[in-house]
């Protein structure tokens, strides 16, 4: 039997000493980390009502000394990399909210780490990456009866902008655990050995990034426009203005075109890491753009790099 439990761990980082662009420099690498639904349902953290699923992360940091060892370790590891690590129960404790809701759901692999919980946690804690460990847990509190052959521990590493899984690893031991408290040992080894390697393939991406700019999801969409419709004195078609737009703002003008149709055009271009965000980088430029040819634009937000800019004719108050 493997039973596995996620860590999700979420990092907001940046490089004070780069610049790229010209912009300025990025914030300093932040780490959340949380564990999933899953194992928090096994352990008693989950509360349910219908559809709506209650995680009591708080408390979980506060009671799970096997959490607390390992976000401790990692804590120390990653501070020494240069990378800070915020705590989710020091985080919450600020909040009268002490648990984040979510529908329940599963991805591709079976797991419980939803689209909609990845989206709630970006919206509280405004990442970059979630990295996913997978451990395994006792099925018994002795341990006596763990029914494992091996430990095995595996991570994912996903860009919490786009919900891409940019890396994974898996590493396992060569003995069964003799008891809990060498399960517990086990596991807590397995997470020591993962750690550099998260490091590692975190920087790595970020270096490209501060070169190539941080890749988002973009799609236009009309109201009472069609993209067709041309504006300005040039007659320029929408599709062609927001493609310009997208050029001449995206890092080295680089961007792919998706889906286009009348009502609306996709985009996936390079963001400049200087913008918390895809919408506060879009609005730096498509907002002054439209209002000059008397439109304005709604946006709708899934997590910090999928954005929907819904375009309309602007009436009484420019947005």
């Amino acid at each position: 039997m493997k039973l596995f439990f996620s860590l999700i761990v979420f990092a907001l980082f940046s490089y004070s000493s780069i610049h790229a662009q010209g912009e300025a420099p990025m914030r300093n690498p932040v780490v959340v980390v949380v564990p999933s639904e899953t194992w928090c349902n096994k352990n008693g953290y989950v509360k349910r009502v219908g559809d709506k699923v209650d995680i009591e992360y708080e408390r979980v940091f506060r009671e799970s000394e096997l959490i607390k060892a390992i976000t401790n370790d990692m804590n120390g590891r990653f501070t020494d990399n240069g990378i800070t690590m915020t705590l989710i129960d020091q985080a919450m404790k600020s909040s009268s909210d002490a648990m984040i809701t979510q529908s329940v759901q599963t991805d591709k692999y079976g797991q419980a780490v939803s689209k909609s919980m990845m989206e709630e946690l970006v919206t509280r804690f405004r990442p970059d990456w979630i990295v996913e460990l997978d451990l395994p847990y006792a099925s018994t509190a002795d341990g006596s009866k763990a029914g494992f052959e091996y430990v095995s521990l595996s991570y994912r590493i996903f860009d919490a902008f786009t919900s891409t899984v940019i890396s994974s690893r898996t590493e396992k031991t060569n003995s069964l655990p003799k008891g809990y408290s060498d399960l517990q040992s086990s596991i807590i080894s397995l997470a020591e050995i993962h750690v550099p390697n998260i490091i590692s393939d975190i920087k790595t991406r970020v270096d490209d990034f501060a070169t190539h700019g941080r890749q988002v999801q973009v799609t236009f969409k009309t109201s009472d426009v069609t993209m067709d419709d041309e504006f300005g004195e040039d007659d320029e078609e929408l599709t062609d203005l927001v493609k310009r737009l997208i050029q001449q703002n995206a890092v080295r003008g680089a961007y792919n075109v998706g889906q286009s149709t009348e009502n609306f055009v996709s985009f996936t271009p390079r963001m400049p890491i200087s913008f918390v965000d895809a919408e506060s980088w879009l609005k730096s430029f498509i907002k002054p753009e439209l209002k000059k040819i008397g439109l304005k634009a709604k946006y709708d937000s899934v997590g910090a790099g999928i954005v929907d800019v819904i375009i309309s004719k602007a009436q009484a108050t420019n947005e």
